[in-house]
């Protein structure tokens, strides 16, 4: 699988499936096109049961009240399910809501699911006292609310990518 963030001039962002074989790639998702021409995905992960999730640095266009829009940008990042059959796009976190924690500021550079299945996120441009410090999220789809997130630790400024290990620590990349 292979996120892909567009270019404009009606090449939407979106999300690949590229074949083994041959290099061809086929269209999974046109996230573009799902979120208005707005959308950046830049992580994508598979879990045990082949269902795809992908983080979005700058959608969902947030619709919410005065106040939730992001610091710099006006999208936040989310989280979504990928629904592989209909190509639809279902939103399990979006950064730019309050209510489900935290707000980001571009929330999906870097994505991994985790042993107790909730998921690790990476957003390098978090603010914190209106300093860009980054930040790991956590985000766990079922809880309450639904798609509520916390942050686990900041000061992380452009570091861009987020694995787990095999003894379950969380490792971090510099970009």
């Amino acid at each position: 699988l292979v996120t892909d963030r567009g270019q404009g001039n009606g090449l939407h962002a979106g999300l690949w499936s590229v074949d083994k074989a041959t290099g061809f790639r086929s269209q999974i998702t046109d996230s573009g096109s799902f979120n208005g021409g707005h959308s950046a995905p830049d992580s994508v992960v598979v879990d045990v049961g082949g269902n795809i999730f992908m983080g979005d640095v700058e959608g969902p266009t947030w619709l919410g009240g005065a106040g939730t829009y992001c610091y710099e940008y006006g999208d936040c990042g989310a989280l979504f399910f990928v629904n592989r059959a209909t190509k639809a796009l279902t939103v399990l976190t979006d950064f730019g809501n309050p209510a489900q924690g935290p707000r980001g500021e571009d929330g999906g550079y870097s994505l991994v699911l985790d042993n107790d299945g909730t998921f690790l996120m990476v957003d390098t441009y978090y603010s914190l006292n209106n300093v860009d410090t980054g930040a790991v999220f956590r985000v766990d789809p079922t809880g309450v609310p639904a798609g509520a997130r916390s942050v686990l630790t900041t000061q992380l400024t452009h570091f861009s990518t987020i694995a787990l290990g095999a003894d379950g620590s969380i490792l971090l990349g510099d970009c």
